[in-house]
């Protein structure tokens, strides 16, 4: 996925593979769910987007030998410890300046929180906007680019929310506009972006959940699991199951939600239903809201030509999720002042 940044449609392509979205993801993921000591500084941002980009790379040698000091290994420790420094020098300057802010920082350690707990609160959650919700996003971006009929529904969904619910005037900037509708109505009355971040959880997140049996021994589909044992779940056995999802490649939002037991694992199941789901959906709608209002755009090759199909995810490619086939996204910016 590649991105261009003019104001104008131009034949100039520059491959970022989804590192614009990522990027933006992610420092709203900062701004939520840490301190304004972190969120506030740019470069800060950065650094530790770079040291979760580390961390989610995945070797043969690091997975079938995790003790093994190799490379990888050593770099995944070095960035580790960059990250909890990190938190750990906002949550000092917090401390000693002793001004409460309005933040997730605050609000742990108004409650009571040891530091151990707020690090590592902090430095776990920031994992998800660094990787699943920003693809997420990304590829959202890329099949609204390549389905111009669900971008206009998605765009005229923004625009009855912003007629319907938005507090300010309409020559306001658009995210002071965007800001001013209710949580409740971003949650209940946007149906269409509902089904579309289904449909792309369920096509572009190769997601494998894996457990381990803490015991005693259980029987899971006929199938022993011993107490220690672990088991690893991919989830293309659901979401590309031709038999629950026909032509599985195909994005498709009208597609009936499926109430089956297991049948749709976007964020989990079961027990282990991913708790920060609701904010991943805010942001995933505002940042996606504010693309479509202000930029017109579609999918083509690298010569400029729009792709006959929609681009898809390599499910080989688990961390980023990344077209099987180079594909770039050209945009042109609209009328709309941000």
């Amino acid at each position: 996925m590649t991105c261009v940044f003019e104001s104008a449609r131009t034949a100039v392509y520059a491959p970022l593979t989804h590192h614009l979205y990522t990027q933006v993801i992610f420092q709203l993921t900062v701004r939520c769910l840490s301190g304004t000591e972190i969120a506030d500084d740019d470069a800060v941002v950065a650094l530790l987007k770079r040291q979760y980009d580390v961390l989610a790379e995945t070797t043969p040698t690091t997975v079938l030998l995790p003790w093994l000091p190799t490379p990888a290994m050593v770099r995944k420790l070095r960035a580790t410890k960059v990250v909890y420094d990190t938190v750990v020098a906002a949550v000092d300057a917090r401390e000693r300046g002793g001004c409460a802010r309005d933040d997730t920082l605050q609000l742990l350690l108004d409650a009571g929180d040891d530091r151990a707990t707020i690090i590592g609160f902090i430095m776990g959650l920031l994992v998800a906007g660094a990787r699943a919700t920003g693809t997420t996003a990304s590829w959202l971006v890329v099949y609204l680019s390549a389905y111009p009929e669900w971008r206009v529904e998605a765009k005229e969904e923004i625009l009855r929310l912003l007629a319907t619910h938005a507090t300010e005037s309409a020559t306001s900037p658009l995210q002071a506009r965007l800001a001013s509708i209710p949580l409740a109505a971003w949650e209940a009355d946007t149906p269409v972006f509902d089904a579309l971040i289904r449909e792309t959880l369920r096509i572009a997140q190769p997601h494998t959940a894996i457990r381990k049996n803490l015991g005693p021994d259980v029987l899971v589909d006929g199938k022993l699991v011993p107490a220690g044992a672990h088991v690893v779940y991919p989830f293309s056995d659901v979401h590309l199951d031709e038999a629950l999802y026909p032509s599985p490649w195909v994005f498709d939002p009208t597609r009936p939600a499926r109430q089956g037991k297991m049948e749709y694992l976007g964020f989990g199941g079961g027990n282990t239903v991913c708790l920060g789901n609701r904010l991943a959906k805010m942001m995933i709608k505002l940042s996606t809201g504010m693309f479509l209002l202000a930029f017109e755009s579609s999918v083509v090759d690298a010569t400029g030509i729009a792709l006959a199909e929609a681009p898809v995810p390599d499910w080989n490619d688990a961390v980023h999720a990344r077209p099987t086939r180079p594909c770039y996204l050209e945009y042109e910016r609209t009328k709309v002042i941000l």
